[in-house]
């Protein structure tokens, strides 16, 4: 079988038979050819599409990667500071064997006996410490720089003076050892208690005396009585509070009235 092509030229016409399976070969090519222009024509858009998917994804796993570092980077900061921290809590208090636990249940590891430990500790430290008033009264005089009753000039006043009638009991806000009991002195009749750790205080003014020197005292027990007594200007107690021979504000201890 074929089929008949007719070809124009001018005035000329030619005509010609060809075979029907070069005619549908021709077809055919054509087509191949349109088909692959066209996908060749939308190729660049998909490709554009992807790699900008691809990018897109790479950006995110950049973000996620770099977010990540900077936790990392900040749990090692946190766990620079707990390094230190326990450092400084074993360089204040130190291990105290007398205060270990001497049975553990199975759940308590390392670090938990620590803490308890440091809190065993803590608590002894705070027992010790002189945080209640020794009488009531007003303060007349506060702790630091203030104007001499005597010469008019500033002068530093190591402690706090609390109005009191005289011959009311002064006691001691803790435990400790007698180290002073004198008569001697700008503060006349006064007594001194170590209360251990390097805490002490001091009463003066006193009217009278009833403990002695190395004599051990417990909390509330009477040291004396209010006075007025050494360099003084009336009735009160003056009460001082050292720690490791410094004088410090005793308001920095006293609970609120």
């Amino acid at each position: 079988m074929s089929l008949g092509v007719v070809i124009v030229h001018g005035a000329r016409v030619t005509r010609f038979n060809v075979p029907r399976w070069v005619a549908w070969g021709a077809l055919g090519l054509q087509t191949a050819l349109v088909a692959a222009a066209v996908g060749l024509w939308g190729t660049p858009g998909l490709v554009r599409r992807e790699i900008d998917a691809l990018r897109q994804r790479a950006d995110a796993e950049q973000r996620l990667a770099d977010t990540f570092q900077a936790r990392v980077a900040a749990v090692s900061d946190e766990l620079a500071e707990w390094k230190t921290l326990h450092a400084k809590i074993w360089k204040a208090f130190g291990p105290d064997p007398d205060t270990a636990p001497t049975e553990t249940t199975d759940e308590d590891g390392p670090r938990v006996r620590d803490l308890k430990r440091v809190v065993n500790r803590t608590s002894r430290l705070l027992s010790a410490l002189p945080l209640g008033w020794p009488v009531r009264g007003p303060v007349h005089s506060e702790f630091g720089l203030r104007r001499s009753p005597w010469t008019g000039l500033p002068e530093h006043h190591r402690g706090i003076d609390i109005g009191s009638p005289p011959g009311t009991p002064v006691r001691s806000p803790v435990a400790g050892t007698v180290v002073a009991a004198s008569s001697f002195g700008h503060l006349g009749k006064h007594v001194a208690v170590d209360h251990g750790n390097g805490v002490r205080s001091l009463y003066g003014h006193l009217e009278a005396l009833d403990v002695k020197n190395g004599e051990r005292v417990t909390r509330g027990q009477v040291l004396g009585l209010v006075g007025n007594t050494g360099r003084s200007t009336g009735p009160h107690l003056h009460y001082e509070l050292l720690v490791d021979g410094k004088a410090v504000n005793p308001r920095a201890f006293l609970s609120e009235r």
